[in-house]
């Protein structure tokens, strides 16, 4: 299967959450929270097993105007 047809989705239990247009999410051991990167929380967000990893190269190429 190419790359671009596979769908992606996010395997970890961790609790997150966007909050103000950051993606953060809780570690394993519940003390501290994680903030992605622009690219990063972008990503996180959009690997929910129904988009391919074609969609999301697409969105974050046209997102970053790359």
């Amino acid at each position: 299967m190419a790359l671009e047809a596979k769908t992606v989705l996010r395997t970890s239990p961790l609790p997150w959450r966007e909050i103000a247009g950051e993606v953060v999410i809780l570690d394993q051991n519940g003390e501290k929270l994680l903030g992605l990167n622009g690219t990063g929380g972008t990503v996180w967000s959009l690997l929910d097993g129904v988009r391919t990893l074609g969609d999301i190269a697409n969105k974050i190429a046209g997102q970053y105007d790359v």
